[in-house]
């Protein structure tokens, strides 16, 4: 900006010095453009690199639109849990309804809680199929950071494990669970946990530990007032004591508990049947093991009624009770286990009721029944392997997915770092050489404008110069036109005219003559411009021009009171000069319009003649008496514009602000 406005003082009387402004003019807008593009460049490269895109999410989030959902999820949860131990088709109904809720809400806590669901209707059926819904819930969890489902979901995961006797991976999934619960304040969750590694140790010979485990499950318990792990964890820790009479007492105490909260008639089931196996009298044993039978809620696990059962057989077999023996195995048990394909507890009870008929000495019976129970192993060890070889294969694959992704990742990553690295070299590289550009550009302006001030300078030594001429010749004039006007009067008195009155008129005309020279003299002098006000100036002018041409000068002044710099008035004048010394010259008929008025604090020149016009494209050396008026009308802060053309006259719009 400073540079276009010095540039407005630079342009000097000489053609050839209009034309260096106007080029300036031009690449000083083009410099302003090329800083625009390499601002735009600089914030295109600052937005590239410090943008970075996030993945968007499969899930799309919205906020829950009442409790009620959770509720209803929380319910179906209840439904899933008691109906999964003796009816799939229901647990699984009860979770694809979950599921449904979740996808239809677009509600990702809802979603990954129903995954949850199908996980564990899936695990005693295709532990594969469990895997893979845990696996999305964990992946629902991670991205819209659901911590209050982690304790849950890592104990869920770990009953997968565990099932595939990963007791490894189950122990560091309880610990998970054990963590996040702890953080999340959720002691069901924490005291469940506790319970799960107690008897994970125990199943590992590691009864002071499990003992351990037992016992901090049972104070989280006490502490938030919960029955049911109270109950459990109380009926885990009576296993340890060595007198069975309060062994059984302690269960007892546990079973009180258990009746203090639903749902936990499997709880109890369990507990009596251990009471049931620690009595020595066999018809206690019984009443126990009918009693864990009776507590097994209606649709609670079938295995529980089983084991009950084949423990009464063997109490009636101690009793010789063989009818009765019978009817728990083959009239209740058996085909309790055949309606589920349990293979595993089919073995267990064809192989009792092989003992119960050789204690009626029927061995050829007996042994038909114990080569019934070894192909019944044999299918359960076969499917117990292959649940847990499908299990295997699908965390290996898995596996070789999260490898393949994390290689496929790092490549991306790699990728994305080499063109980051490219782009920051290109962007580099064009803000280098537009550095370059500027400086050598700024450079040029520089000494650009380093010369155009000592042009400004010359131009106004040359405007100096110019004025100084004209006074000297205005004084010589002056002086000149005493001598002759003298000279010339004694000649015409000296001479004989018949005719007086010519005589007269010649000393009038001469007399005119050379009060016109004196105040063209005056107007030279830049001393006597000062002098006068700069109407009474304009006003002389156009009265000298006048007496040189017959052409009507029209003038109109519509001036407030103002003071001009006499500088500025200088210039004025000498443009007012300039424009009716070129109406004399050029103007040959019609009218000279000359105005000078004073609108929003600018000072306007119009200027208008009929004269022939001209071409200004054309204007050669001859024409520096028009540059000159735009070069001064310039200097004084102003513009002069010119119109004209061959046949239309000439017209100047002079603004000059004040």
């Amino acid at each position: 900006m400073v540079l276009l406005v010095l540039t407005d003082y630079i342009n000097l009387v000489p053609k050839q010095v209009s034309k260096l402004f106007v080029n300036l003019q031009i690449k000083g807008k083009h410099m302003k453009y090329f800083f625009h593009f390499l601002f735009l460049i600089f914030s295109f490269w600052i937005l590239i690199g410090c943008v970075k895109k996030s993945p968007v999410p499969t899930y799309s989030v919205n906020p829950l639109s009442n409790a009620a959902l959770l509720d209803s999820v929380d319910k179906l949860d209840s439904l899933v849990n008691v109906t999964r131990p003796n009816n799939y088709t229901k647990s699984f109904s009860y979770a694809k309804q979950a599921l449904a809720f979740g996808l239809r809400e677009h509600n990702p806590e809802v979603l990954a809680k129903a995954c949850i669901l199908m996980g564990i209707v899936y695990i005693n059926k295709r532990n594969d199929s469990s895997y893979f819904y845990y696996s999305e819930a964990m992946k629902i969890v991670d991205k819209f950071k659901i911590s209050g489902l982690k304790p849950y979901l890592f104990y869920n995961f770990s009953t997968l494990y565990s099932a595939s006797h990963d007791y490894k991976m189950t122990t560091v999934l309880l610990d998970s669970a054990k963590r996040f619960a702890a953080k999340e304040k959720d002691f069901v969750i924490l005291s469940n946990t506790y319970n799960s590694l107690g008897s994970l140790k125990f199943d590992l010979r590691d009864e002071e530990g499990a003992k351990a485990m037992f016992d901090s499950s049972y104070k989280i318990a006490k502490k938030n007032k919960l029955y049911k792990q109270m109950g459990v964890s109380l009926g885990n820790l009576a296993s340890f004591e060595p007198d069975p009479i309060k062994a059984i007492q302690i269960q007892k105490q546990a079973i009180g508990l258990l009746e203090k909260s639903t749902g936990t008639g499997m709880a109890k089931a369990l507990i009596l049947i251990n009471i049931g196996s620690q009595c020595s009298n066999k018809d206690s044993s019984i009443k126990y093991y009918k009693s864990a039978i009776h507590s097994v809620d209606p649709a609670g696990s079938n295995e529980v009624k089983i084991a009950a059962l084949n423990n009464m057989a063997y109490c009636y077999l101690a009793k010789k009770d063989f009818y009765n023996a019978k009817i728990c195995l083959i009239g209740e048990a058996i085909p309790i286990a055949e309606n589920e394909d349990n293979f595993d507890w089919m073995s267990t009870l064809y192989d009792s009721y092989a003992d119960v008929l050789k204690s009626q000495g029927k061995l050829i019976e007996a042994f038909t029944f114990e080569k019934q129970a070894n192909k019944y192993r044999e299918e359960a060890d076969k499917k117990q392997a292959s649940d847990q070889i499908r299990l295997l294969g699908i965390l290996l694959d898995v596996k070789n997915k999260e490898l393949r992704i994390q290689t496929f990742e790092k490549e991306i990553e790699n990728k994305e770092n080499r063109i980051q690295k490219m782009k920051f070299l290109f962007f580099s590289f064009l803000l280098l050489v537009g550095g370059i550009v500027f400086i050598t550009l700024l450079i040029i302006q520089r000494r650009k404008l380093k010369l155009q001030k000592q042009l400004v300078i010359s131009a106004k030594r040359i405007i100096d110069a110019e004025e100084n001429l004209k006074g000297r010749l205005a004084m010589e004039l002056h002086d000149m036109v005493s001598p002759l006007y003298t000279q010339i009067l004694r000649q015409i008195e000296s001479t004989e005219i018949p005719d007086t009155s010519i005589k007269d008129e010649l000393h009038i005309k001469l007399t005119q003559l050379a009060d016109r020279i004196r105040q063209i003299s005056h107007r030279m002098n830049k001393v006597f411009i000062e002098q006068l006000t700069f109407v009474e100036l304009v006003k002389g002018a156009c009265e000298d021009m006048q007496y040189l041409t017959d052409i009507p000068i029209k003038l109109v002044i519509l001036l407030d009171p103002v003071e001009l710099t006499p500088e500025m008035g200088t210039h004025l004048f000498r443009i007012i000069q300039e424009l009716l010394e070129n109406a004399v010259k050029y103007v040959t008929k019609g009218v000279i319009n000359l105005s000078v008025s004073i609108e929003y604090q600018n000072l306007y020149i119009l200027y208008q003649d009929s004269g022939s016009g001209f071409d200004p494209e054309r204007l050669t050396v001859e024409g520096i008496g028009l540059l000159n008026i735009v070069e001064r009308a310039k200097l004084i802060g102003g513009e002069a514009i010119l119109k004209t053309s061959p046949g239309n006259g000439t017209r100047w719009r002079i603004c000059i602000p004040l």
